[in-house]
């Protein structure tokens, strides 16, 4: 009897321990492999011109102005689509010009994913003290390699 009793509190404190240290719900979520698929297969560094993306990338040092004679312009504002309750999709760093007609020409934009984690996480330092919280973003996860997209690059 006491020896069944010393295995659950012994089973019991690993719990605790493990609960407490940081355990995410993460793995147990179905939607946690679909953001680590979607990081894989889709994120990354979309190019729609090449040309002008690689004029940009290695010959542009101080100025930023193409070889077509436009100003680039860089938008660092990100867009966010929610693609599943845990999921964000991120639309950042669109690189563009307008032309003489005003026509706004994108040549690339980056795509990344988003992950909220729910679970118990004891956060803080001796300083300033310590706290639970229960949900934390793994954000910003992308793939650092070009991809190419055949479309319009019309805005």
């Amino acid at each position: 009897m006491k020896m069944s009793y010393s295995i659950l509190s012994i089973i019991g404190i690993l719990v605790a321990v493990v609960m407490f240290s940081g355990c995410g719900f993460r793995y147990f979520d179905p939607q946690y492999y679909e953001f680590k698929r979607l990081v894989e297969k889709e994120s990354g560094v979309y190019v729609i011109n090449e040309q002008i993306y690689d004029e940009w990338r290695y010959e542009l040092s101080n100025s930023t102005l193409l070889s077509n004679g436009y100003t680039l312009y860089t938008d660092f504002s990100e867009e966010y689509t929610k693609i599943d309750s845990r999921i964000l999709m991120e639309i950042s760093h669109k690189k563009s010009y307008t032309d003489n007609l005003g026509k706004t020409h994108i040549i690339s934009y980056d795509i990344a994913f988003n992950y909220l984690d729910y679970g118990i996480f004891l956060k803080g330092d001796e300083g300033r003290g310590f706290w639970w919280e229960t949900k934390k973003e793994m954000g910003g996860a992308m793939e650092l390699k070009k991809k190419y997209m055949e479309q319009t690059n019309d805005k």
